[in-house]
């Protein structure tokens, strides 16, 4: 495949990059080196060295305001951990380990090992700061243990992808894979035990999401926990309730989870606004396709199995016209600073989790209005990525064909050095799922 130059907005003479003599534009000699150099500077500015979990943002010179301990037990700016840079660090991190376990199959290095291990050793801490069984913490203060009040079924399902995935490579010792095994069978465990809802570590705050529901977020999410964990403990009642579970309720339009996994989400065209839960940003439903591309491969019943198929193809073709929003990206537009203290002016009590919500949106909302280079990044990054990585797991051969030429384009598009949020780790886990299904590796 021809290579077409992209910007990328560095100074002419940059060792970064290539300058082209015809429109003075900076491009990667290949495309590995520029998703190296996006997983480099990953670890330069957005992953904390000490513990190893994931940074929402950081400024360009690495800059990161954590919150305090106390400022936590306050659940300051709000106990969700909305706009904090340690808002998502069991989801990135999760999401991030199932592209370096691709990456470590398909190229084994030293460095891919010590990141991959690193970022586990993270996860894993994250599940074990908190007083409250099933509990996951989002991540973690300057002390290594202090965490917001709230995690989320968007935190722990990821979470447990990753570390999952990690056990079907040969990565870990077996004392790891011990440990990873029983974190996994624990928190599951409680998580089912609360009937399928995700606690927080506060008593008598409540829970933060569920995958009991018959929606296209939950339905995947509990069958593959149900059958990951028939899978790892060899437990038949595991695989009894992946067995009920396909076909336990039904929705408004008749569906049961079968039938929902079928139909997929409901992604509309480019343009149209996201609507939960049937219609989610790709950032959060990413997991949900991985989970059900993982059922496919998992299941023996032909019939089951045609039916994740023929969901993960419609979602796939549905996905692929959103790659190309990474056309729109631009360095350095907007303004950005990680401080979020000033959010505090709109900080109440919390006492529950419903008293959280609207204090955790109004901050939210007034974090992109004054931050509106994030708010870039999410739209001509965060979901162009996510789309091309669910494109390339989905996707049939036709649909993959037509949006490889668009992923290379998504992939080259951007300096990660000038971004401020850290969702351009995906880069990392479409390039590998991309040479998987046969994109040139330059």
């Amino acid at each position: 495949m021809p290579h077409h130059p992209v910007a990328v907005d560095l100074p002419a003479g940059s060792a970064r990059g290539l300058v082209n003599p015809v429109r003075q534009e900076v491009v990667m000699p290949t495309v590995a080196a520029a998703v190296d150099r996006t997983n480099a500077e990953l670890w330069a500015r957005f992953i904390d060295p000490r513990f190893h979990t994931f940074y929402d943002h950081a400024e360009l010179d690495g800059t990161v305001h954590l919150p305090t301990a106390a400022e936590l037990a306050e659940g300051r700016p709000n106990a969700f951990a909305w706009s904090l840079p340690n808002e998502d660090g069991a989801f990135f991190g999760g999401m991030y380990l199932l592209g370096l376990c691709r990456r470590w199959e398909q190229a084994p290095s030293d460095r891919t090992r010590q990141q991959a291990l690193a970022i586990v050793d993270g996860l894993l801490r994250l599940s074990e700061v908190g007083q409250t069984p099933g509990f996951v913490a989002r991540g973690v203060a300057a002390d290594g243990v202090s965490h917001a009040i709230c995690g989320s079924d968007d935190q722990t399902f990821p979470w447990f992808c990753g570390l999952h995935r990690l056990l079907e490579t040969d990565l870990p010792d077996p004392a790891l894979r011990e440990r990873i095994a029983a974190r996994l069978v624990a928190v599951v465990t409680a998580v089912h035990d609360l009937g399928w809802y995700f606690p927080s570590d506060r008593p008598g705050y409540g829970h933060r999401g569920s995958c009991r529901g018959l929606e296209p977020v939950a339905a995947p999410r509990l069958l593959f926990l149900c059958r990951a964990l028939a899978r790892l403990t060899g437990d038949r009642a595991w695989d009894q309730r992946y067995r009920a579970a396909l076909h336990e309720g039904t929705d408004q339009q008749g569906r049961d989870r079968q039938a929902i996994c079928r139909h997929g989400f409901d992604w509309g065209p480019v343009g149209t606004p996201p609507v939960y839960f049937h219609n989610p940003p790709f950032w959060t439903s990413a997991s949900c396709v991985y989970a059900q591309a993982r059922l496919a491969e998992w299941e023996d019943d032909p019939a089951l199995r045609a039916d994740y198929q023929a969901g993960l193809q419609a979602m796939a073709r549905k996905a692929a016209p959103h790659i190309a929003r990474c056309r729109e990206h631009r360095s350095e537009v907007g303004v950005f600073s990680s401080d979020w203290r000033w959010l505090n002016q709109w900080w109440t009590p919390q006492p529950v989790e419903a008293a959280t919500r609207p204090v955790a949106e109004r901050q939210v909302n007034e974090w992109h209005r004054r931050n509106t280079r994030d708010a870039h990044e999410d739209s001509t990054l965060r979901e162009p990525l996510h789309a091309a990585w669910i494109v390339a797991l989905a996707g049939d051969d036709e649909t993959w064909a037509a949006a490889a030429p668009f992923v290379r384009e998504a992939l080259l598009c951007f300096d990660p050095t000038k971004q401020v949020t850290s969702l351009c780790y995906m880069a990392v886990n479409a390039y590998h799922e991309a040479l998987r299904r046969g994109l040139p590796a330059d």
